[in-house]
Parts: structure tokens; sequence; C-alpha cells
């Protein structure tokens, strides 16, 4: 390959990817291309890696009369069922999407059943009777970056 060839390459890599979620409720994220993705598991519809972070994409049918105010502590105890039961909420602050969608964005410190220490930041949004919840998780201490949860758009 030439340079120019390589240089082309290279720049493509480093480009952003959308997610698309084609079921109800239908989004589309833009995914930092230093992820790379794998195949989800348990109730993700996305899962991805970088070192030392994951991302997962969760959506889940709402109970009736579910309220996102109380999405912290949903998903505090989702990540107590999946971990070793040691989960501190750092923060949750009501906000909204770019669209003005409602949203929860959450800060949470726990321990996976490996006894890996996470710093998970979460952003969760419920649309059309779903939870959407995108969490990017770090064992390095600091909070992942969650910029690319302003790209979350709904179709």
């Amino acid at each position: 390959l030439s340079p120019k060839e390589i240089e082309t390459q290279l720049a493509e890599m480093e480009k952003p990817f959308n997610f698309d979620h084609t079921e109800q409720p239908a989004f589309s994220i833009q995914i930092p291309s230093e992820y790379y993705e794998r195949a989800p598991y348990d109730d993700n519809v996305f899962n991805a890696h970088k070192a030392f972070n994951s991302l997962t994409i969760r959506v889940n049918k709402l109970e009736e009369g579910a309220d996102l105010s109380k999405a912290a502590d949903t998903y505090t105890a989702y990540l107590t069922s999946i971990g070793q039961g040691a989960v501190e909420l750092e923060q949750a602050t009501e906000t909204q999407l770019p669209d003005g969608t409602p949203a929860i964005d959450l800060v949470v410190k726990w321990v996976t059943k490996v006894h890996m220490a996470q710093t998970t930041q979460a952003l969760i949004v419920h649309k059309e009777g779903f939870a959407i919840t995108i969490g990017a998780h770090t064992e390095q201490g600091s909070l992942p970056n969650k910029a690319f949860f302003d790209t979350l758009t709904f179709k």
C-alpha cells in the first residue's frame, strides 16, 4: 500500500460508527471509533469494548407506571444482581437529550462477580414504553467518556 492509501485506511478506522436499533423504539447512536463491537450478551442489544472499558446498550419493556425518576434505583438494582452486590450510586442527574427528551445521567461504582471494580457512566431514557440504558463502564477508576451519549436520536 502507498502512504496515501495507508493514511486513508487509518482515517476510516478513526471515524465513529452508528449503531441502529430498528425495533421499537427505533434509535441511532454514534459509537466512538476506539470501541470494537462484540456480540451482545444477556439482555443487551449492543456490546463493545476498548482497553479497560466496555459499552453496553439495553432496551427493556417498562412496567406499568414506571417513572424516570426511579430509573437510578432500577439500574443500581440491576447492577447489584449482576455483580457482587456492592453498588454505590455517586450521582443521578436529570438531564435531556439535544432533542429535549428527558433522561437521567448516572455515575455508579460497583464490583462485578469476578471482583473487578467498575465505574459506570449511564444514560437512561424512557421512550414508547421502553427504558433505553447506555452504559460506559471502566476499570480505570476515572469516569468514562460520555460525550457520545448526546448522539442518541430517535427515529
